[in-house]
């Protein structure tokens, strides 16, 4: 028998025709970059090139194709570049399928056709094409060139996802995490989050630090959470900075720090973060973290009001009502919160209201004045609240009625709005009224008064002066008397009033009972003083 000369199988010989291509591929291009002392000799380097494309493997004609795509050595041309890549994509060259799918699909170098980037991402897709499998999974997620299909979305994230793509990762686990075309399963969301995060994918952090925010497929864990939060901010995940903010920020934080929340604020808002503007402009408004700034305030209020959040709407409405930040400006006013208001803030209904009552901007309108506060009032707008039971009260606009100024007064009250809980206890006191309770009506001044308001302040002193509704007792009327004369500003007339009232209990007082009197006085205030401070989240900009 004669000696036969071996003979390669298919596999063999597409991985030899692979090697013989890529030392051929980089013998050209060495070639090509190395044709710099003359234009003859470059565009005869890139013509061998391009013979050697048309008679070699898919190899070669992809890597012109890529050439052509980014302008590396030849000029960019999209045309040439799909050509290219239609003669690897042909020949089975998956990285080429790919591109020519997605120039395809962005309608580069050829007509857009969506089907035609189906078929080549899928063909991509089907020889283990990482990318293409991810992107293959989106089609079918979005619907986009093929049915919209979330199962057969998972399949294509799952594969990508199990080739180590970080991005399919975090796309399998956000679909176990909402239930979208597999079975809801927070363990196996965490799973996948984490595989993606401790690629450095920023979105998966910030996903993860939400499940242990949450506690959601593990523990709770906020330090964890912060963790994951501060990987995804420093990479400047706009979301994940506002968060770290906002946990950094809050008055139950492990170690609270206002100024720190500020930055993290700041950087997300500076990227466009709508919420994260509004909270930077209520933190300027309150001197929270950062000096009082109005201008700086009203800055970012517009910033996220102009990206229509209602919240911001309203309180930009406000800074424009009282000239805070910008000049004062009703009919302004009028116009921003009108926006927030349709919109359902409770803020801005309430001072629609109280613009209409008075005809600031708009034309006085007592039915439109009580509309507006019945919406806001209706979603338990303390202010609102006692503002519509006042209007029952003097029956403005409404026929007075003191029983249902009473329920709307009660439900403000309730809330720890000193003027309800002040006006509520006057409607008590009034004579001839069904409800008139002496005892009811000491009780609510007393509560308004402890706040360190100065109206119920002054009516408590009057009560203990005078025995009514409660025992007479000079001691504690000169204690209110006291802590009512010390204020001013719209309060100026109780304080003159208190003055007055306190110089003549005097008068009729022993000096030890008097020094009793300034004793508990000064107790009081340090107590006023000492009581905890609203919210963040509420301003001084809807009391009146």
């Amino acid at each position: 028998m004669g000696n036969k000369r071996p003979v390669l199988g298919a596999m063999a010989r597409k991985t030899l025709l692979t090697i013989l291509s890529v030392l051929l591929w980089a013998n050209l291009l060495h070639d090509v970059k190395a044709a710099g002392t003359t234009e003859v000799e470059k565009i005869l380097a890139v013509a061998r090139l391009r013979k050697v494309a048309e008679d070699t493997y898919a190899l070669a004609p992809y890597l012109l194709g890529f050439l052509y795509e980014h302008g590396c050595v030849v000029p960019q041309d999209p045309r040439e570049s799909a050509r290219w890549y239609r003669m690897a994509a042909e020949w089975g060259h998956e990285r080429a399928q790919f591109a020519l799918g997605s120039m395809y699909y962005d309608g580069r170098g050829v007509p857009t056709d969506y089907r035609q980037a189906a078929k080549w991402v899928t063909k991509a897709a089907e020889q283990g094409h990482a990318r293409a499998q991810y992107n293959l999974g989106a089609m079918y997620y979005y619907g986009r060139c093929v049915p919209q299909d979330s199962g057969e979305a998972a399949t294509w994230f799952r594969k990508a996802a199990e080739q180590h793509l970080a991005e399919a990762q975090r796309c399998l686990g956000w679909m176990y995490d909402f239930g979208r075309g597999v079975v809801q399963d927070d363990k196996k969301a965490v799973q996948w989050y984490q595989k993606a995060a401790r690629q450095g994918y920023a979105q998966a952090q910030y996903d993860l630090g939400l499940k242990y925010y949450h506690g959601r497929g593990m523990p709770r864990d906020d330090t964890k959470a912060m963790e994951w939060f501060l990987k995804a901010a420093e990479q400047g995940h706009a979301e994940a900075q506002y968060k770290l903010g906002v946990m950094i920020g809050r008055t139950e934080a492990v170690v609270q720090n206002n100024q720190e929340a500020v930055k993290w604020y700041r950087k997300a808002a500076e990227q466009g973060h709508a919420q994260a503007q509004h909270d930077l402009g209520v933190r300027y408004y309150n001197s929270t973290g950062v000096s009082r700034n109005y201008g700086q305030a009203a800055f970012w209020f517009r910033m996220a009001a102009e990206q229509g959040l209602a919240e911001s709407q309203g309180y930009l409405g406000v800074m424009y009502y009282y000239g805070r930040g910008v000049p004062r400006d009703h009919t302004e006013a009028a116009q921003w919160l009108t926006k927030a208001a349709e919109r359902d803030v409770a803020l801005a209904q309430d001072m629609l209201g109280r613009m209409y009552r008075r005809g600031d901007g708009v034309p006085r309108d007592y039915e439109e004045a009580i509309r507006w506060y019945t919406r806001a009032a209706e979603q338990g707008h303390a202010q609102a609240q006692h503002d519509l039971g006042r209007m029952y009260h003097i029956g403005l606009g409404v026929p007075g009625d003191r029983e249902l100024a009473a329920q709307w007064l009660i439900r403000s009250a309730e809330q720890g709005f000193a003027p309800a809980q002040c006006r509520l206890a006057t409607i008590y006191l009034e004579d001839g009224s069904v409800l008139q309770d002496g005892r009811l009506a000491a009780m609510w001044f007393r509560k308004a008064a402890e706040q360190g308001y100065t109206p119920a302040q002054n009516t408590l002193g009057l009560m203990y002066h005078s025995g009514t509704g409660v025992g007479e007792d000079r001691i504690e009327a000169y204690k209110w008397y006291v802590l009512a004369a010390m204020h001013g500003g719209e309060f100026t007339s109780f304080a003159r009033l208190a003055r007055n009232l306190k110089e003549q209990l005097h008068k009729s007082m022993t000096p030890a009972q008097i020094k009793e009197g300034q004793r508990r006085a000064w107790q009081r205030l340090a107590m006023i003083d000492e009581s905890p401070k609203k919210s963040e989240k509420s301003t001084e900009m809807a009391t009146e």
